[in-house]
């Protein structure tokens, strides 16, 4: 992917940051990805709740960790965006230096 598909997706996209939202255990455990509202309701947007996870294939503990996954990646989206610009240019330049490659990780990591 380069750099600008993702930022053309980050600006398409609901502004972040995302989270995970969890039920308790006791009221079955499930969870589901939100942001804040962007209409202005009181309340969180949810971005992703899908009920299909069964059991046998990971059941909520899988559908926890694709919700972290996923809102991970989205809250650091910028981020790799920069990383891959980063790369894009050093494959232009046919060239890379050891500094631009810490530099382009310590973004990263932030």
């Amino acid at each position: 992917m380069k750099a600008s598909k993702l930022r053309e997706l980050i600006a398409k996209a609901t502004p972040g940051p995302w989270w995970v939202r969890s039920a308790p255990p006791q009221m079955g455990g499930d969870c589901f990805i939100a942001a804040k509202d962007v209409n202005g309701f009181a309340y969180d947007a949810e971005i992703l709740g899908d009920d299909e996870y069964r059991e046998e294939s990971g059941g909520l503990a899988r559908k926890k960790a694709d919700c972290e996954l996923i809102t991970y990646l989205v809250n650091n989206a910028e981020a790799i965006a920069e990383l891959i610009e980063a790369a894009e240019e050093a494959a232009a330049m046919k060239m890379v230096e050891q500094w631009e490659l810490q530099e382009a990780l310590a973004k990263i990591r932030e």
